[in-house]
Parts: C-alpha cells; structure tokens; sequence
C-alpha cells in the first residue's frame, strides 16, 4: 500500500511539473525579440545580436551589465548569413584520421 503510495505522489509531481514548465514557457516567450546569434568572449560575458520590432543590435552582456554596441543595419545582417561557414566534409575527416593511425602503426 506505501509503494503505491509512493508510485502516485511521484505520478502527481511528475505531472504538476509538466504543467508548471508549459504555463513558464508561455510567460517567458518574448513576442517582439529574438537573439539571432551568440559569442562567448569570456566566463559570464557574451556578445549579441538581438532582434526588436524588426531592427537589429550588437549587444554587449556581462554579469553587471548591459550595453547596446551598435545598431546594425539589416541588410548587411542578411548578406553576411550567405558567408555562413560550410559543414565539415566528414569523408576528408575520414581519411585523414585514417592516415595519421596507419602512420602510427609504420
């Protein structure tokens, strides 16, 4: 009788936490701003660029403040995306640590 006892309030917590995350997502979701994309620059110390109602910023954040860098423009935003760096070419990492083992082995 404990062990469903036990077995239910583990049930009901793991439901009320379920509720509790949908109902936090909601009032956390932002409808007018958005991080486009991150840089790590040190221990609590990032570089961001936000969007708000359609315009963009470089934004400096750390663990006492926040700094608006620049307003950027949106068109350069969009014409930078087209120089995104390509995905690895897994079959020249294939051959390549296939190599350095084999040499290993000579």
């Amino acid at each position: 009788m404990v062990l469903l006892a036990v077995i239910f309030v583990i049930y009901l917590s793991y439901v009320f936490s379920k509720y509790i995350s949908k109902g936090t997502a909601k009032i956390t979701a932002a409808k007018h701003m958005q991080v486009i994309d991150r840089l790590v620059v040190g221990q609590d110390r990032f570089i961001l660029i936000v969007s708000v109602l359609d315009k963009y910023y470089l934004v400096s954040v750390t663990g006492q403040s926040i700094e608006i860098l620049k307003e950027l423009d949106g068109d350069e935003l969009k014409n930078s995306s087209d120089n995104e760096p390509k995905p690895l070419d897994f079959d020249l990492f294939k051959t390549t640590f296939t190599n350095m083992f084999k040499r290993d082995k000579k």
